[in-house]
């Protein structure tokens, strides 16, 4: 689908939606925007940030045959700082992004960084304890007026920047997501725990 509409600070890629599978998808990925590798590749989530996020679906889908899709809150490649919940590229092209949904019937979505979190999010905010306490937990939200189970993701750059071991942590992640859509297991931890927070060495003897 092509973005119908003229933002001076954008430029449209065009790129198209990513499908494996027939039928309804068990998970529909949507990420934040393309950089210049997936607009020259015509392809979200490609390049060098995001290689092991391609091992991990191969991997994945050979163990589970589970489906999916791919695509983006936005097709544009804009200045940075422009790209926020309310901007006029995000909504411009969200009506694609509605299309795309709609036509792939998915059991479940996850989010690839924070834009697509924001977007959906009630009063357009951010995980509520932070991106690294929120990834990889089960929720439901209201996504283009019908409730999907969400899961949050840090985008495929935070992973490769960090150390090695933080590419299992997206692994486990989508390996969790497939369990839910295939076998109902629910990845939450229920707390049912008092917590306190120590200030001391002296507190943490007691």
């Amino acid at each position: 689908m092509t973005c119908k509409h003229e933002v001076k600070e954008c430029k449209c890629s065009n790129i198209p939606l990513e499908r494996k599978g027939k039928g309804p998808v068990d998970i529909f990925f949507i990420t934040e925007f393309p950089g210049k590798n997936e607009m020259k590749e015509k392809k979200f989530l490609s390049g060098a940030h995001s290689k092991f996020f391609r091992e991990i679906l191969r991997v994945l889908v050979e163990k589970t045959g589970f489906t999916y899709a791919i695509s983006s809150v936005t097709r544009c490649l804009s200045k940075p700082g422009t790209l926020i919940h309310y901007s006029p590229a995000v909504r411009a092209c969200l009506p694609n992004l509605e299309a795309e949904i709609a036509k792939c019937e998915p059991k479940m979505l996850v989010f690839m960084g924070d834009l697509p979190y924001s977007v959906f999010s009630k009063n357009n905010k951010l995980p509520k304890h932070g991106p690294r306490v929120e990834d990889g937990r089960l929720q439901s939200m209201m996504v283009f007026g019908k409730k999907y189970p969400v899961m949050y993701c840090q985008h495929t750059t935070w992973y490769q920047h960090n150390e090695s071991c933080a590419v299992g942590f997206l692994y486990e992640n989508i390996r969790k997501a497939i369990d839910f859509v295939k076998h109902g297991i629910n990845p939450n931890i229920p707390n049912k725990f008092n917590s306190v927070t120590l200030h001391s060495v002296k507190e943490v003897r007691k």
